[in-house]
């Protein structure tokens, strides 16, 4: 989408005319929650602002707040902004207004016609949202914030159901010492421990990478940049293409 890295756009995009790139409805969620839903932000910002200065402050005074979850956000704001073209090389914010506006229609729909979409073992109900107008503006309605049946969440399914996918992971990551591992060890001996596990989006951001995994056919190749999957792909015999 932003192209901003040869070797992963060249991965990718030269496998795109023999249909063989894939995504789960997992990893549709993802993008959902964070580009779309990014792009449904950032929209709202230009509609509010006069002009590119006011944006690219308004932007920059989130740094000051040293809020690391916000930084992130910021820092895909600025992604989107970087991506666009503007005709002979002028910014204008109305230019800016209506790419941005196209990210947030319409790049749910690209990414269907691009790639195969496979079955998730999570049915995350994000997959299956879309932006909606709200005045001159658009957002997404989460379903794990807007009153979804939490009993129905099928994170807890995924739980109840792959321990022992969860457990071999546990047995391959004892000896790892990085902090996600160590939080991803003691999520699984906890669910281990406990005859009742209730619904939490926590689950989800922590169990994440292993949802992606095992979702992928063991006969694919896992495209990544997340150095988690280094350690990951060996322990349940998945192929791993590392870009740096």
């Amino acid at each position: 989408m932003f192209n901003r890295d040869s070797e992963i756009s060249d991965c990718i995009t030269s496998k795109i005319p023999f249909h063989s790139v894939h995504i789960s409805k997992y990893v549709l969620a993802e993008f959902i929650r964070t580009i779309v839903t990014d792009a449904c932000s950032l929209h709202s910002i230009l509609e509010e602002e006069k002009d590119l200065k006011s944006v690219e402050k308004r932007l920059y005074a989130i740094f000051e707040k040293e809020d690391e979850h916000l930084n992130r956000i910021v820092n895909r704001y600025i992604l989107l902004m970087e991506s666009i073209e503007y005709p002979r090389d002028r910014p204008d914010i109305n230019f800016a207004k209506g790419i941005i506006k196209n990210y947030a229609q319409c790049s749910i729909k690209i990414l269907k016609k691009q790639f195969n979409i496979l079955e998730s073992n999570v049915n995350c109900q994000l997959a299956s949202t879309k932006p909606r107008r709200d005045g001159s503006k658009f957002k997404i309605d989460f379903p794990c914030e807007s009153g979804i049946n939490h009993i129905d969440c099928t994170i807890i399914h995924y739980i109840t159901s792959n321990g022992t996918f969860l457990n071999q992971i546990e047995s391959g990551i004892r000896a790892e010492t990085e902090p996600y591992f160590k939080e991803l060890r003691e999520l699984i001996e906890k669910f281990n421990n406990r005859t009742i596990i209730n619904c939490s989006l926590q689950y989800c951001k922590i169990l994440g990478d292993l949802i992606v995994l095992n979702d992928c056919p063991r006969n694919y190749h896992l495209v990544s940049k997340d150095h988690h999957f280094e350690t990951l792909c060996p322990i349940t015999g998945h192929n791993l293409i590392k870009v740096d």
